[in-house]
């Protein structure tokens, strides 16, 4: 914010840069980066990857998971359950369809069997992970939510859905608008399940039954992008009011 008021304001802007310096080098004296600068290649290997950090890693990435939508009681999936389990992801602005990771000879200890197709399924886990443009883009197009603004190819996410009950999983990074796939309405999705990056092991513990979810959603969720376009901008979203949001902050499941 200083280097910005810095570059609007020449008379002021040595004074701006020089305090901007001045907390960075505040923040690094604090740290104790000049006294210490080196670390200590020789506890590396005592470090990294150690089982406890790791256990720790774990746990925190179940709990971060939300179960924000579970209609009849869908999940935990039943054991046996045939389950096709697909990843959708695509960076944002490369051209042509997204590949899909399909985990159809995963490894997994859960109380699930893996299959190649839907057709083969009793249930589809779909793991959605939208993509957003830079926030610094070279142009001055606005930042949207909406999935088929953010690397998703919504006619090819509803028609996998449309094949069989659907437990849909959204990678979260920022609040997505997915009414283009989703509402309180569909009939086809049994469950909606919200992601911050885990691993896939994760989501299937909170799916098979393996974790308790317990996550909270950290935001609201707009409804849709007419509710976005008419947001005030200097609130969140869990003070724009009932109509405003999906999932709201908050918000999440138990078993």
């Amino acid at each position: 914010t200083l280097l910005l008021k810095a570059a609007k304001d020449g008379k002021a802007q040595i004074k701006y840069i020089d305090e901007s310096v001045m907390l960075l080098l505040e923040e690094k004296f604090n740290l104790g980066l000049f006294e210490n600068p080196y670390v200590d290649d020789k506890k590396a290997d005592e470090i990294v990857g150690k089982a406890s950090f790791q256990a720790r890693a774990d746990l925190a990435q179940r709990k971060s998971i939300v179960l924000l939508r579970n209609v009849e009681k869908s999940v935990p999936l039943n054991r046996g359950i045939k389950v096709y389990f697909e990843t959708y992801q695509r960076p944002y602005g490369r051209p042509g369809n997204a590949e899909p990771q399909i985990y159809a000879n995963a490894e997994y200890s859960g109380n699930v069997t893996f299959v190649s197709t839907p057709n083969e399924a009793d249930i589809v886990l779909l793991w959605v992970k939208p993509s957003m443009r830079p926030l610094f883009p070279s142009n001055d197009k606005p930042l949207r939510l909406t999935l088929s603004e953010c690397a998703i190819d919504v006619a090819y996410v509803n028609q996998l859905i449309a094949k069989k009950p659907t437990i849909l999983a959204i990678n979260f990074i920022s609040p997505f608008v997915i009414n283009e796939v989703y509402t309180d309405k569909s009939t086809s999705v049994k469950g909606v399940i919200a992601t911050f990056g885990c691993a896939p092991e994760a989501l299937l513990d909170v799916v098979s039954g393996k974790f308790n979810p317990t996550g909270k959603m950290p935001f609201t969720t707009p409804i849709s992008e007419e509710a976005v376009l008419k947001n005030k901008e200097d609130v969140p979203g869990y003070l724009e009011g009932e109509a405003y949001g999906l999932f709201k902050y908050d918000e999440g499941l138990t078993y």
